[in-house]
């Protein structure tokens, strides 16, 4: 923050300080697209299929090995079809990308950003679908234990939660948290963790 009270964005490994959220450009392509562009693309896609050497060159530019990464690929042959967005035009003469309403000029696609988290978000998927869950310790497998207890024995919502009757709303939003990371089935390899998840979080939506 500046003396001003300005916020501004810090990479903290590069040192590169900016003024625009990190993701805000994502963000945008993100709406284009929902706002009527991937029906666009497909359509292109289907009229004219980008070739391979098209896909592998522009993973080359993105930094994807499509060997390695084929969940990649309809991202890349997305960037190949991908038209530029309304108000910009490539110019031929410098190789550049030109808005003139809003006074830019850029040597990148104006959505280059879109797919560079896309990747990485594609990226993040597909390494926690394919690592092993950790172990889960006693203290988890007690929790859905108890879990799953409480609501075979029909007990009411603030004591499936572990709290006492007199508890208020701010112990037990802090109770839910708690149980939150303890239960949930992408940190509890339990059985049942899943429905012990359910189970806190119907009691906490009833309280």
């Amino acid at each position: 923050v500046t003396e001003e009270d300005h916020a501004y964005y810090v990479n903290a490994k590069t040192g590169v300080t900016q003024w625009e959220h990190p993701l805000e450009q994502y963000y945008k392509g993100l709406i284009h697209m929902k706002k009527g562009c991937q029906e666009e693309v497909d359509r292109a896609k289907m009229a004219n299929p980008p070739s391979e050497v098209e896909v592998r060159e522009m993973g080359d530019y993105f930094g994807v090995d499509l060997d390695a990464e084929p969940h990649c690929r309809h991202l890349l042959e997305e960037a190949v079809c991908m038209p530029l967005p309304p108000g910009w035009r490539d110019d031929e003469q410098s190789g550049n990308f030109v808005n003139d309403r809003k006074g830019i000029t850029t040597t990148n696609h104006p959505l280059d950003p879109y797919f560079v988290e896309s990747i990485r978000r594609m990226r993040v998927s597909v390494l926690r679908r394919t690592q092993p869950k950790k172990a889960t310790s006693v203290e988890q497998a007690e929790a859905v234990s108890a879990l799953l207890a409480a609501r075979a024995e029909g007990k009411p919502p603030i004591e499936v939660l572990g709290l006492h009757p007199s508890a208020n709303k701010a112990e037990a939003r802090r109770r839910f948290r708690y149980l939150s990371l303890l239960v949930h089935p992408d940190k509890n390899a339990s059985a049942g963790a899943a429905d012990a998840f359910k189970v806190f979080a119907d009691a906490y939506k009833a309280l």
